[in-house]
């Protein structure tokens, strides 16, 4: 495994796609190679969701190439594990912790094909990786924010990425338990050796994490380098 796990080049003007608003992207230039833990930061608007959405398929530019492992989005997006925002269950919704996890197979084995004694061999260690496979045969709904979020991990590690993007998975945690994610995350991306996108807006975390950093806003790479070399000398009011 060598090269780019994710690149996106000139990016440009992305659409409006049914009633969501989706920011504009110009020129934008972002590369993640293998081992790399970048985080890709910048406020509100900045234009953080479009991409993300880019790099999954949802959304399509109108100019500039994306590649995810040298393939095109729709062929490279099922090598991306994706960790969303903090995400709530209906405390009453009848889906365990392991059913959860084993849909993070569905990109392998696709809707209508069974799952395998190989599956549950994933999504058994990627349970263990995130400290919650005694908790497998317990309802999604009853656990805690956290142990949510560790599920959430799970999922996406069950897919066996080799990207993973994290879309500001500490939302709405306490401190604490913020800690304990962001932990987790650093030594899953260090064991594994798979390149992370870290989205989130939270300075703090970057310092803490992140071994690159890219700084959005208007759409725009507007400071990118090293997380120490960044913040020692920032170049944009933001860092």
């Amino acid at each position: 495994m060598t090269g780019n796990m994710g690149e996106g080049t000139d990016l440009t003007k992305i659409y409006r796609k049914g009633p969501i608003e989706i920011k504009p992207l110009e020129h934008l230039n972002l590369s993640v190679a293998e081992g790399d833990f970048v985080a890709l930061m910048g406020p509100s608007g900045s234009g953080k969701t479009t991409l993300l959405k880019v790099l999954l398929g949802l959304v399509t530019p109108m100019r500039g190439q994306v590649h995810i492992m040298g393939r095109s989005v729709k062929e490279g997006r099922r090598h991306i594990g994706y960790v969303p925002q903090s995400v709530e269950f209906d405390r009453d919704f009848p889906i365990t912790v392991w059913d959860v996890v084993r849909m993070g197979r569905l990109a392998k084995r696709g809707l209508l094909q069974r799952y395998t004694a190989e599956d549950d061999d994933v999504v058994a260690g990627a349970l263990r990786s995130v400290e919650m496979l005694n908790l497998r045969h317990h309802p999604i709904g009853a656990l805690s924010g956290g142990q949510r979020q560790r599920v959430m991990i799970a999922m996406a590690l069950a897919n066996g990425p080799e990207l993973l993007i994290a879309d500001e998975p500490t939302t709405a945690l306490d401190v604490t338990i913020e800690a304990q994610i962001l932990a987790l995350l650093a030594d899953i991306q260090r064991a594994e050796g798979m390149a992370m996108l870290f989205i989130t807006h939270d300075l703090g975390i970057v310092r803490k994490i992140a071994d690159r950093v890219c700084v959005m806003q208007n759409g725009r790479i507007v400071e990118s380098g090293k997380t120490a070399e960044v913040f020692a000398n920032p170049q944009h009011d933001y860092t």
